[in-house]
């Protein structure tokens, strides 16, 4: 890159990256995939629980919108948190705090940040030749 840092990189949150991004790279923003939080919603919420759809329809609505600003992203969290009961629990606390990080409304900062939100090409590369591996 020729001598450049990146802007930004786009991950999952895998505890060796997390801590190996800053040591190299000092004036890169780091995304967090929105793909692999999602997956795990409905491991932190329960596919069991009644409200399961309802809570992912409201969730995925305004993690997606790309007209959603700032406060109002906060506050729609706030509320579906409150409904759904999920503002007490750590995962969803943790994922709230660093919402600078995954967020479109909180990543409008950099050229295309705001639209780079998945690892999602290069899951589908990996699936893509998994499928000729030799078990």
């Amino acid at each position: 890159m020729g001598g450049k840092e990146p802007k930004y990189i786009i991950t999952d949150q895998d505890p060796g990256i997390l801590k190996g991004v800053p040591l190299v790279y000092k004036t890169m923003c780091h995304r967090y995939c929105m793909w692999h939080i999602m997956n795990k919603v409905s491991t932190k919420y329960g596919v069991t629980r009644e409200d399961y759809y309802e809570f992912v329809k409201k969730l995925n609505a305004i993690i997606w919108d790309e007209d959603i600003q700032a406060a109002e992203f906060d506050a729609k969290w706030e509320e579906i948190g409150r409904e759904h009961t999920v503002n007490n629990i750590d995962w969803f606390k943790e994922m709230y705090a660093k919402r600078k990080q995954r967020v479109m409304a909180h990543c409008r900062d950099l050229d295309i940040g705001g639209v780079m939100r998945t690892t999602q090409r290069s899951k589908s590369e990996n699936s893509f030749f998994k499928r000729f591996e030799s078990k």
